[in-house]
Parts: structure tokens; C-alpha cells; sequence
């Protein structure tokens, strides 16, 4: 955490603790704790009439949250009376909060006449702080307990995902368990039929014709990401017969897929795909999101076990395709693969079992004798060669490397020039010049940095120094303001475990009323603080009119 999350926590942890853990037997405490957040008084308190009409509003908005409100006898929220709704919602979640009819010992709210105020305090240093963490706990809970409400149509059956020996499987639960079938049945997932070995307690075999090993492993994997099944996940199937035969899916509200425009594939960020030695373990959790592939004339199209991950270090920038730090890289699950048929072939290689096992880009040779060993294709770095041992396991294959082009939309763009007020309609945004005048520029999964190099002409130029050193590196000063450890500065040092994209936006001179898109870049070194000098790798080279060629 950051020093003021770490406040925030010593100021008001019983409170970010029971939140928790915090009973629900409704989403109405809930929903209170989002209308204050929303108000922006959940420090300060409000007015209980203030409180419930802002939490209507927000219930009419969600048809959950108006189900969930109707439920057991619950008025309607979209048809009740303003004096009805306050006089209910002061009786059911403000009650609960503030303690009035009960013996609660632990209470964090109370009743100034007809405010709702907070028992606990928080400096004004980390104010922010506490409210983001709340609001991340809040939302969180509702997801949970809203995703649990949710009721299942007739005849379908959810089942956990868990894990045996690192690879996942799917458990029966003890109630609903007599309705799934029993011994060796096909099922049809992702459009395809799979033999499955039913067993008393789990499904942990799957089997496809004309293909060799389990392919359940793959399958879970493709739909929940490396730590499928692990411990502190909730991931689940629903299994259902549907005209005569089992199908099962994941559990989830939408699950993308493919469209007319290209191939949704699953992407782990923050996966550490390391490009050297087993020396970086696997965070506790792993990011996952979507994104869209449209392959290119010549390149295979993803299959259903590809996902995506960006490769880390260059112990494999060598031979005819190198790989480089920050190079998007589609592999493929592992199903019944036999050694001798992969030598030669750049593999995923876990070190042991755990959760946290670190994992390895190597490519798979022999040693002469019988034996295998996993190479770095750097000639230059002076790697020695290792020794797989029997903790070593090829968790997945490399399929290719991905161009620019493939996932960034605006790879039709590149080297094309736009005024700065015209740049936001790309993104699907709107000019305001308080914003999009700063050379740091923030979006939903989007940042855009946009650079003058020579900034001779520029009032505040002295304190930044931006240069290309090569083609595709480019050195730049963050605003003088921005710390490494700073909400900026994270959100640019990160970007390769949260996935979020950088966006090089560059022009020589301010007097230039032009900036030239120069694609996605990814964070190789930082040094120095306020500003942070940070080089940038890009994933395609500059145009040579902004290189002095």
C-alpha cells in the first residue's frame, strides 16, 4: 500500500475490516455505504432524507438492485412515494448501520438527529485514500452478493472450480449433485464435444477425438487465466442438458466472444512471462481481461486454449523473431505434450506447483544424452543453458509474437499527424483544454503522453528533456510534480501488469501545431524522481521525420 492507504488503514481498520465481512441479507447497507461515497460524504455525514434519495437513484438504475429492493416483501423503488421509500430506508439499512433496536457492540455509525454520522475519523491526508478503499470493498461485496443471488433456471447446475496438484478441476457440489451424469458422457463446451470422466465428486478428465492428453486443464484455463481453480477464487461452471446432451460453460454475466471484427482472447497483464531465469514469482492475483485479435493476411487466428501475456526481459531478443521486453506474445495451454516432439520450440516452463510458481520463456533442446535443456536464444547475454528438473513443467506454447497492428485499433493511425483538439475523438473523448493541454493524459485503459522534443520555445521547458537515442527508445521527463510512487506515476511504470496502454503522441517543436502518432510504448527503465526519467520501448520505430533523418 501506499503511505496514505497505510494511514487510512491505522486511522479506520476495524471499520475496512468489518466491511468485510459485514452480514447481508439484502444489498440495502450496501447501497447506503455507495450513496454516501457518491455524495462524497461519507466522512462528513448527511441528512437521511439526502441519503435515500441519492440511494434510489441508485437502485433505479440497476434492475439487481430494484429485484433485490422488491424482494421478500420490499416496496418498489420506481413507484413508492418519497416519504414511504425515506421512512423505509430509515428503518432497514440506516437501523442497521446506526444500531437503533439492536445490541450491535461494534457500531460505526450514529444518529445526530436526522444525520447519518461516521463513528470513525480520518486526517485529511488520507481522506482519499479511506473513501477509495471503502468504495473498492463496497463494490467488491455488492458484485459478490448480487453474482450469489442471482437464481439459476430450471435444470442448471453450478459447480466450483477447483485445483489437484496446480491443474484445475471441476467439483461436484454436494446439493444439486444426483441431477449431473456419472462414468465416461460427451459435453459440449465452447462449441465442441469432449469425452468426460464423470466421477462421485469432481470432473477432472476430458478428453477430445484426434486429440492426445486432458484438455480440461486448457479449457478451465481459457475461460479464468493461470490460477484457475486456486485457492481465494470463485470460479464456476453451470452444466446443463440441452437438447439430449451436457453442455457447460463459465459462470459469468457475458462472456465476449468471437465478432466481425476479430477474435476475443483472454489477456493476463501482470502473468510473469520472464524472458531469463525462475527468479520472479507469480503475483497472489492474476489480472485478466479481454481484448480483440484481427489476425493478419498469413498469421494462424487465435485458437480456444491462446491467451495473451507480455514477455519480460530480453534473455530471448536473439535468432530470426527475437523477443523483446514488452512484446505482446499468444501461447498456448499445454494438453499432452511430449518433450521429444517440442525440442526446438520456445516453450512456458513453471517451476513447481504453487500459486506463485515463477515461470520461465525458454526454448526446449537436448543434451546429446537422453536429456533436455532449456536455452535463451540472447546468444549476447552469456546465459548458460538449464537443466530441467522434475519440478520444471511446459505449462504452455509460444504460437507467435503479436504485431501492432493485430490489437491496437489505432495501429491504422501510425505516423499520421492530428492538431491536439482532434486527437480526443479517437479515443471516443471530447476536447477540453484543461485536460488534453498537459502532456499526460489519462483514459479508461488508455494513456497518452504527448511530447515536444525540443521545448527551446516552451515557458516551462528547462526542468524536461525528452530524446530518441534509437528508433524505437525514447527517453522522457514526466511533469516535475510526479513521483515514482505518485498515482501517475504507478499508472506509468505499471502498465504492463495492469495492461493499461501508453500512447506515444510526438512532435519536434512546439511551434509544430502537429503531433504524429507513434503507436504503444512500454516502460523499460525509470530513474530519478519529480520528474521520473523514464524510457520507453516503443513496439514500432518512429518515423524518421521526428529522428533528425
Amino acid at each position: 500500500m501506499s503511505p496514505v492507504e497505510s494511514g487510512a488503514l491505522q486511522a479506520c481498520g476495524d471499520f475496512l475490516r468489518a466491511l468485510e465481512v459485514e452480514s447481508l441479507t439484502k444489498s440495502l447497507k450496501l447501497v447506503t455505504l455507495k450513496a454516501l461515497l457518491a455524495d462524497g460524504t461519507l466522512l462528513s455525514g448527511a441528512p437521511i432524507q439526502q441519503i435515500a434519495a441519492t440511494a434510489r437513484a441508485l437502485v433505479r438504475r440497476d434492475r439487481r438492485l430494484l429485484a433485490d429492493v422488491a424482494s421478500n416483501g420490499g416496496p418498489d423503488a420506481r413507484s413508492i412515494d418519497d416519504d414511504a421509500w425515506i421512512k423505509y430506508w430509515r428503518k432497514n439499512p440506516i437501523a442497521a448501520w446506526t444500531g437503533e433496536g439492536s445490541n450491535k457492540a461494534q457500531l460505526f455509525f450514529r444518529l445526530e438527529g436526522e444525520r447519518m454520522v461516521p463513528r470513525f475519523v480520518a486526517s485529511d491526508d488520507c481522506s482519499e485514500a479511506l473513501c477509495a478503499m471503502v468504495s473498492e470493498l463496497v463494490e467488491w461485496r455488492l458484485a459478490a452478493y448480487l453474482k450469489n443471488r442471482r437464481p439459476l433456471a430450471p435444470g442448471v447446475v453450478r459447480c466450483k472450480v477447483s485445483h489437484s496438484s496446480g491443474n484445475p478441476i471441476v467439483r461436484f457440489p454436494d446439493r444439486g449433485r444426483e441431477a449431473l451424469p456419472s462414468g465416461t458422457v460427451e459435453f459440449r463446451a465452447n462449441g465442441n464435444t469432449y469425452e468426460g470422466d464423470f466421477q462421485k465428486i469432481a470432473l477432472n478428465v476430458a478428453h477430445k477425438s484426434g486429440e492426445i492428453g486432458n484438455l480440461l486443464h486448457a479449457l478451465l484455463r481459457g475461460w479464468f487465466g493461470p490460477v484457475a481453480g486456486h485457492s481465494g477464487t470463485n470460479h464456476a461452471v453451470l452444466f446443463e442438458l440441452v437438447d439430449g446432451l451436457w453442455t457447460m460453460r463459465p459462470d459469468a454475466e457475458a462472456v465476449p466472444s468471437a465478432s466481425s471484427v476479430g477474435i476475443i482472447v483472454p489477456l493476463f497483464p501482470n502473468y510473469a512471462v520472464a524472458c531469463g531465469a525462475f527468479d520472479h514469482p507469480q503475483p497472489e492475483t492474476i489480472a485478466t481481461k479481454r481484448t480483440t485479435i484481427v489476425p493478419i493476411v498469413g498469421a494462424p487466428a487465435p485458437d480456444a486454449g491462446d491467451f495473451l501475456v507480455f514477455a519480460r526481459g530480453d534473455s530471448m531478443d536473439g535468432g530470426s523473431d527475437p523477443i523483446r521486453h514488452g512484446d505482446p506474445l499468444m501461447l498456448r495451454w499445454a494438453r499432452g505434450v511430449d518433450r521429444r516432439q517440442l525440442v526446438g520450440q520456445v516453450v512456458l516452463v513453471r517451476q513447481g506447483d504453487a500459486r506463485n510458481a515463477p515461470t520461465a520463456l525458454k526454448r526446449l533442446g537436448a543434451d546429446g544424452r537422453g536429456g533436455f535443456l532449456l536455452r535463451s536464444d540472447n546468444v549476447a547475454a552469456g546465459l548458460d543453458p538449464i537443466e530441467p528438473t522434475a519440478a520444471n513443467r511446459i505449462v504452455a506454447l509460444l504460437v507467435r509474437k503479436l504485431r501492432q497492428v493485430e490489437f491496437n485499433p489505432l495501429a491504422t493511425e501510425m505516423h499520421r499527424q492530428y492538431r491536439r483538439e482532434d486527437i480526443p475523438s479517437l479515443y471516443g473523448s471530447t476536447y477540453n483544454p484543461g485536460n488534453w493541454n498537459s502532456g499526460h493524459v489519462s483514459l479508461d485503459g488508455h494513456t497518452l503522453l504527448l511530447v515536444t522534443l525540443d521545448k527551446s520555445e516552451m515557458a516551462q521547458g528547462g526542468t524536461y528533456h525528452d530524446e530518441f537515442v534509437h528508433g524505437d527508445r525514447l527517453i522522457w521527463s514526466s511533469q516535475s510534480s510526479t513521483s515514482q510512487e505518485s498515482k501517475r506515476g504507478r499508472e506509468l511504470l505499471d502498465c504492463l501488469d495492469t495492461g493499461r496502454e501508453i500512447h506515444l503522441w510526438v512532435r519536434r517543436r512546439k511551434t509544430d501545431v502537429v503531433f504524429t502518432y507513434c503507436g504503444l510504448a512500454v516502460s523499460i527503465e525509470a530513474t530519478g524522481d519529480k520528474p521520473i526519467r523514464i524510457t520507453w520501448r516503443l513496439l514500432d520505430s518512429a518515423p524518421a521525420i521526428l529522428l533528425g533523418k
